[in-house]
């Protein structure tokens, strides 16, 4: 029985092993950030492919000024003193339409209207997304340098910790000193705990924000915080 139970833990490790090592972190930038971001966002490819369409109806509409050449066919008969003949023709004509009562000028005019607002449409929806990015890109790299914060208190923590329980031992401090430092010791964990919860969330909304579905995929945000000094 003993000798199964090794057997069945070294497969649950084996199997579980290369799980782990597909995960990867990778460096980030802000202006990154944005770059992939308007790259991959669908609403920003909707819109652009709005303003191509849009411009290509506008692009018609010049073929309203210019002339038109055709041909036109018809079937004659000829009547002479001596015979009669039939037979096809064809005339060759250019057309140019001179005045329509501004049909084609309005027409022109609503087109390049209707491309002016999706080129507007376009840039409300890279504004609207860099700021989106910004929002993300700058929560991930909070909630990164305050896990970071709490986990030096909590090294500083355990380190006076155990100077306090040397001190202890010569009669300087208590056991209600000591108790403190456990009590802030469980304070600090349950913080971290929790802000490594709101990461995993975080980055999972920046992932979906960027169009990068790998879940495996982790960024980690390059930069700083923005600092503001109060003069009093």
């Amino acid at each position: 029985m003993g000798n199964q139970f090794v057997k069945l833990f070294f497969v649950i490790q084996i199997g579980f092993a290369p799980v782990l090592s597909w995960a990867e972190t990778k460096p980030i930038t802000l202006e990154q950030a944005i770059s992939i971001g308007f790259g991959e966002n669908l609403d920003i490819k909707t819109s652009e492919r709005e303003q191509e369409a849009s411009e290509a109806r506008l692009k018609r509409t010049t073929s309203y000024f210019l002339p038109r050449l055709g041909v036109e066919s018809r079937y004659e008969y000829f009547d002479s003193s001596f015979q009669r003949q039939t037979g096809a023709t064809a005339d060759l004509y250019l057309e140019w339409n001179l005045f329509n009562g501004f049909r084609d000028w309005y027409d022109r005019k609503a087109k390049s209207f209707d491309l002016d607002q999706t080129r507007v449409g376009v840039t409300r929806q890279k504004l609207e997304t860099k700021s989106a990015i910004e929002a993300k890109f700058y929560r991930l790299l909070a909630i990164s340098e305050s896990t970071k914060a709490y986990e030096e208190a909590l090294a500083r923590n355990e380190s006076q910790k155990g100077s306090a329980k040397k001190r202890r031992q010569a009669g300087l401090v208590s056991d209600v000193d000591i108790f403190e430092f456990d009590l802030y010791q469980t304070d600090l964990q349950a913080e971290i705990v929790r802000l490594k919860s709101d990461y995993k969330q975080a980055q999972a909304e920046f992932r979906e924000l960027l169009g990068q579905n790998d879940q495996a995929l982790e960024y980690s945000p390059k930069g700083a915080l923005a600092h503001y000094h109060i003069d009093e």
